[in-house]
């Protein structure tokens, strides 16, 4: 699935008025399946080789767009799994070359495996760093990235996602595309702060069933929220100035087919 499939559409088809560009980065990284990252053979070279030549090249040309179209004052740069470390390099580089910070970068459900150790999104990298958590722990990343990061659900599987344990985990790791273009039209998901959350993410752990801890932090973040902060809205029309951690119950992945 690929982010300009469905994201092209939503924008520019409905409400929003934007120029979209798209980049297909998969004849240099090569697609990566779950099968991969499991036998550890392409993925560790798509993480260290592949994806800072990628970013240079789209941080060269955006460059290059902005001082042809000096127009251009937004840029919202968005991606997905490896693609979130991507944005976030190509934001950083752009900032060196052109000295100006891009406005806004988006990453979706970053990818986990060998960032840990590796350079990946962080906030600093745009004026505003929001990322989004469907699938932490195992093909996401677990801690908070940004500016502001929502966290749905669990965080770990998503509701709506069924069949074998490597679909489970496909299909909430996608998720995250999912959630983030069903807000550029719907401004009614709420990012709510949790102490309960904030507390497992600092203390991560795998032991409780996936769907009770669903069910367990929905119960309990209904009543146990953060005292110093509000709710928020997610996704596209966050507030900028927002930060901190917030967690979504979502009731099931939107559906958006390319």
């Amino acid at each position: 699935m690929e982010l300009n499939t469905i994201y092209s559409p939503t924008y520019l088809n409905r409400t929003m008025d934007r120029n979209i560009i798209g980049v297909d980065y998969s004849r240099v990284t090569g697609k990566i399946y779950l099968s991969e990252i499991k036998s550890g053979l392409q993925y560790p070279t798509s993480v260290y080789c592949d994806s800072p030549k990628v970013a240079e090249q789209i941080a060269t040309f955006l460059a290059q767009l902005v001082k042809l179209k000096p127009k251009i004052k937004h840029i919202h740069l968005i991606g997905h799994s490896l693609g979130a470390h991507i944005v976030g390099h190509v934001a950083k580089l752009h900032g060196q070359i052109t000295g100006r910070l891009v406005d806004r970068v988006t990453a979706l459900d970053p990818a986990g495996p060998l960032f840990y150790s590796s350079s990946r999104v962080h906030i600093g990298v745009a004026r505003f760093v929001d990322v989004v958590h469907t699938n932490i722990g195992v093909l996401g990343y677990v801690e908070p990235l940004g500016n502001v990061d929502f966290y749905f659900n669990s965080g770990l599987t998503q509701i709506g996602c069924n069949g074998s344990l490597d679909e489970l985990i496909i299909c909430s790791h996608m998720a995250a595309i999912n959630y983030f273009a069903e807000s550029v039209n719907n401004k009614r998901i709420i990012g709510i702060p949790c102490n309960d959350f904030d507390n497992l993410i600092k203390n991560y752990n795998l032991k409780m069933n996936a769907s009770n801890l669903n069910e367990v932090l929905n119960t309990s973040c209904s009543s146990n929220t953060s005292s110093n902060k509000s709710s928020i809205i997610f996704g596209e029309h966050v507030p900028l100035n927002a930060s901190g951690i917030y967690y979504i119950p979502y009731s099931t992945v939107p559906n958006y087919s390319p």
